[in-house]
Protein backbone atom coordinates (compact mmCIF):
# COMPACT_ATOMS: atom_id res chain seq x y z
CA UNK A 1 0.00 0.00 0.00
CA UNK A 2 2.91 2.15 0.77
CA UNK A 3 4.76 1.51 -2.26
CA UNK A 4 1.26 2.66 -4.28
CA UNK A 5 0.86 6.03 -2.31
CA UNK A 6 4.54 6.69 -2.58
CA UNK A 7 4.49 5.64 -6.79
CA UNK A 8 1.30 8.13 -6.65
CA UNK A 9 2.64 11.22 -5.21
CA UNK A 10 5.62 11.14 -7.67
CA UNK A 11 3.12 11.08 -10.34
CA UNK A 12 1.45 13.43 -8.64
CA UNK A 13 4.28 15.75 -8.05
CA UNK A 14 5.72 15.58 -11.70
CA UNK A 15 2.18 16.43 -12.98
CA UNK A 16 1.63 19.91 -11.10
CA UNK A 17 4.59 22.58 -11.11
CA UNK A 18 3.42 23.66 -7.64
CA UNK A 19 2.41 20.91 -5.83
CA UNK A 20 5.86 19.94 -4.37
CA UNK A 21 5.89 23.26 -2.20
CA UNK A 22 2.64 23.11 -1.73
CA UNK A 23 3.11 19.87 -0.06
CA UNK A 24 5.99 20.47 1.61
CA UNK A 25 5.34 23.67 3.74
CA UNK A 26 1.58 22.04 4.48
CA UNK A 27 3.48 19.37 5.79
CA UNK A 28 5.75 21.10 7.55
CA UNK A 29 3.19 23.24 8.93
CA UNK A 30 1.20 20.67 10.18
CA UNK A 31 4.48 18.54 11.81
CA UNK A 32 4.79 21.96 13.82
CA UNK A 33 1.50 22.10 15.71
CA UNK A 34 0.58 20.42 18.56
CA UNK A 35 -1.08 17.09 16.59
CA UNK A 36 2.32 16.57 14.41
CA UNK A 37 3.07 13.82 16.40
CA UNK A 38 -0.31 12.07 15.45
CA UNK A 39 0.09 12.68 12.08
CA UNK A 40 4.13 11.56 11.56
CA UNK A 41 3.02 7.82 10.82
CA UNK A 42 0.68 8.62 8.03
CA UNK A 43 3.49 11.10 5.97
CA UNK A 44 2.61 8.99 2.82
CA UNK A 45 -1.60 9.45 3.58
CA UNK A 46 -1.13 13.20 4.16
CA UNK A 47 1.50 14.39 1.58
CA UNK A 48 -0.77 11.94 -0.95
CA UNK A 49 -4.28 13.97 -0.48
CA UNK A 50 -2.34 17.47 -0.15
CA UNK A 51 -0.74 16.89 -3.97
CA UNK A 52 -4.28 15.21 -5.11
CA UNK A 53 -6.04 18.48 -3.06
CA UNK A 54 -3.99 20.79 -5.56
CA UNK A 55 -6.58 19.57 -8.46
CA UNK A 56 -9.54 20.43 -6.61
CA UNK A 57 -11.85 23.30 -7.29
CA UNK A 58 -14.73 24.37 -5.18
CA UNK A 59 -16.98 27.94 -5.51
CA UNK A 60 -16.66 28.92 -2.07
CA UNK A 61 -13.08 27.98 -0.56
CA UNK A 62 -14.20 28.96 2.59
CA UNK A 63 -17.25 26.50 2.92
CA UNK A 64 -14.68 24.01 1.54
CA UNK A 65 -12.06 24.55 3.86
CA UNK A 66 -14.16 24.68 7.23
CA UNK A 67 -16.01 21.29 6.13
CA UNK A 68 -12.52 19.84 6.06
CA UNK A 69 -11.46 21.22 9.18
CA UNK A 70 -14.71 19.52 10.69
CA UNK A 71 -13.76 16.08 8.81
CA UNK A 72 -10.88 16.18 10.74
CA UNK A 73 -11.95 16.78 14.04
CA UNK A 74 -14.48 14.31 13.92
CA UNK A 75 -11.72 11.61 12.71
CA UNK A 76 -9.09 12.82 15.16
CA UNK A 77 -12.07 12.51 17.42
CA UNK A 78 -12.82 9.32 16.98
CA UNK A 79 -9.45 7.88 16.58
CA UNK A 80 -9.27 7.58 12.87
CA UNK A 81 -5.74 8.71 12.32
CA UNK A 82 -5.31 8.34 8.43
CA UNK A 83 -8.64 9.79 7.89
CA UNK A 84 -7.60 12.28 10.07
CA UNK A 85 -4.33 13.13 7.93
CA UNK A 86 -5.97 13.15 4.62
CA UNK A 87 -8.78 15.69 5.83
CA UNK A 88 -5.93 18.09 7.11
CA UNK A 89 -4.02 17.67 3.99
CA UNK A 90 -6.77 19.01 2.19
CA UNK A 91 -7.76 21.60 4.71
CA UNK A 92 -4.01 23.09 4.61
CA UNK A 93 -4.16 22.77 0.52
CA UNK A 94 -6.69 24.71 0.25
CA UNK A 95 -5.52 27.30 2.48
CA UNK A 96 -2.67 27.89 0.11
CA UNK A 97 -4.30 27.33 -2.81
CA UNK A 98 -6.89 30.26 -2.41
CA UNK A 99 -3.71 32.75 -2.12
CA UNK A 100 -1.90 31.42 -5.29
CA UNK A 101 -4.26 33.72 -7.51
CA UNK A 102 -2.59 37.14 -6.09
CA UNK A 103 0.46 38.25 -7.68
CA UNK A 104 2.96 37.14 -4.90
CA UNK A 105 5.64 34.70 -6.78
CA UNK A 106 5.90 31.28 -5.83
CA UNK A 107 9.63 31.53 -6.33
CA UNK A 108 9.74 34.46 -3.32
CA UNK A 109 7.56 32.19 -1.44
CA UNK A 110 9.78 29.25 -1.68
CA UNK A 111 13.33 31.22 -0.37
CA UNK A 112 11.67 32.74 2.58
CA UNK A 113 10.31 29.37 3.62
CA UNK A 114 13.79 27.76 4.11
CA UNK A 115 14.28 30.98 6.94
CA UNK A 116 11.13 30.41 8.62
CA UNK A 117 11.42 30.82 12.37
CA UNK A 118 8.44 28.08 13.49
CA UNK A 119 9.18 29.72 17.44
CA UNK A 120 8.39 33.22 16.42
CA UNK A 121 4.86 32.27 14.92
CA UNK A 122 1.92 33.73 17.65
CA UNK A 123 -1.55 31.83 17.56
CA UNK A 124 -4.51 33.46 16.53
CA UNK A 125 -7.64 34.81 18.60
CA UNK A 126 -11.01 33.81 17.45
CA UNK A 127 -12.91 30.78 16.89
CA UNK A 128 -12.82 27.86 13.87
CA UNK A 129 -15.44 30.34 11.39
CA UNK A 130 -13.66 33.47 12.63
CA UNK A 131 -10.09 32.40 11.33
CA UNK A 132 -11.19 30.93 7.80
CA UNK A 133 -12.60 34.21 7.29
CA UNK A 134 -9.72 36.07 8.07
CA UNK A 135 -7.68 33.83 5.85
CA UNK A 136 -10.36 34.24 3.25
CA UNK A 137 -10.29 37.65 3.56
CA UNK A 138 -6.74 38.55 3.98
CA UNK A 139 -4.53 40.22 1.94
CA UNK A 140 -0.88 40.23 1.90
CA UNK A 141 1.15 42.67 1.58
CA UNK A 142 4.08 40.43 -0.09
CA UNK A 143 5.41 36.90 -0.28
CA UNK A 144 6.78 37.06 3.60
CA UNK A 145 3.33 38.63 4.58
CA UNK A 146 1.64 36.03 2.79
CA UNK A 147 3.86 32.89 4.02
CA UNK A 148 3.70 33.87 8.23
CA UNK A 149 -0.19 34.26 7.95
CA UNK A 150 -0.57 31.26 6.89
CA UNK A 151 1.20 29.39 9.15
CA UNK A 152 -0.09 31.28 11.80
CA UNK A 153 -3.73 30.71 10.53
CA UNK A 154 -3.14 26.92 9.59
CA UNK A 155 -1.76 26.52 13.34
CA UNK A 156 -4.38 28.32 14.79
CA UNK A 157 -7.34 26.11 13.51
CA UNK A 158 -4.89 22.93 14.10
CA UNK A 159 -4.75 24.30 17.43
CA UNK A 160 -8.13 23.60 18.15
CA UNK A 161 -8.10 20.02 17.08
CA UNK A 162 -9.04 17.42 20.28
CA UNK A 163 -5.68 16.08 20.63
CA UNK A 164 -6.26 14.78 24.56
CA UNK A 165 -6.16 11.39 24.48
CA UNK A 166 -8.75 10.97 26.95
CA UNK A 167 -11.31 12.83 25.43
CA UNK A 168 -10.63 11.11 21.79
CA UNK A 169 -10.72 7.35 24.24
CA UNK A 170 -13.78 8.65 25.14
CA UNK A 171 -15.09 9.33 22.09
CA UNK A 172 -13.56 5.98 20.23
CA UNK A 173 -17.03 3.27 19.19
CA UNK A 174 -14.97 0.34 20.06
CA UNK A 175 -12.80 2.42 23.23
CA UNK A 176 -15.82 3.70 24.59
CA UNK A 177 -17.43 0.89 25.08
CA UNK A 178 -14.31 -1.17 26.15
CA UNK A 179 -13.37 1.81 28.89
CA UNK A 180 -17.61 1.58 30.21
CA UNK A 181 -17.03 -2.03 30.52
CA UNK A 182 -14.14 -1.47 32.38
CA UNK A 183 -15.23 1.62 34.61
CA UNK A 184 -17.98 -0.91 35.64
CA UNK A 185 -15.91 -3.67 36.53
CA UNK A 186 -13.54 -1.80 38.53
CA UNK A 187 -16.70 -0.04 40.16
CA UNK A 188 -18.09 -3.73 40.90
CA UNK A 189 -14.80 -5.31 41.97
CA UNK A 190 -14.15 -1.98 44.28
CA UNK A 191 -17.83 -2.10 46.12
CA UNK A 192 -16.88 -6.12 46.49
CA UNK A 193 -13.61 -5.95 48.24
CA UNK A 194 -15.25 -3.32 50.46
CA UNK A 195 -18.43 -5.01 51.56
CA UNK A 196 -16.10 -8.26 52.44
CA UNK A 197 -13.50 -5.95 54.60
CA UNK A 198 -16.48 -4.30 56.61
CA UNK A 199 -18.28 -7.94 57.13
CA UNK A 200 -15.13 -9.11 58.14
CA UNK A 201 -14.57 -6.07 60.93
CA UNK A 202 -17.98 -5.91 61.83
CA UNK A 203 -19.33 -9.17 61.44
CA UNK A 204 -19.62 -9.86 65.25
CA UNK A 205 -21.61 -6.59 66.10
CA UNK A 206 -24.99 -6.52 66.16
CA UNK A 207 -27.97 -3.99 66.85
CA UNK A 208 -29.97 -4.97 69.60
CA UNK A 209 -32.38 -1.69 69.04
CA UNK A 210 -33.03 -0.06 72.19
CA UNK A 211 -33.68 -0.78 75.53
Amino acid sequence: MKTLILIQILTLTFGQLNSPFICELAWKTALNSKIGGLLEPYENTFKYWTLRAVEFEFEDYGKAILGYFNLAYNALLENRLEDFAEYVGIMLTLMLKVKFSTDISKANLLNIYGGVDWKSIELLNGDVEQLIEHWIKFKPEDAEDLLYNYISTALSLLEKMPSNSIIRVMNTPMLREFSAASLIAVTAASSFFVARRMREEFGGVKYEGYP
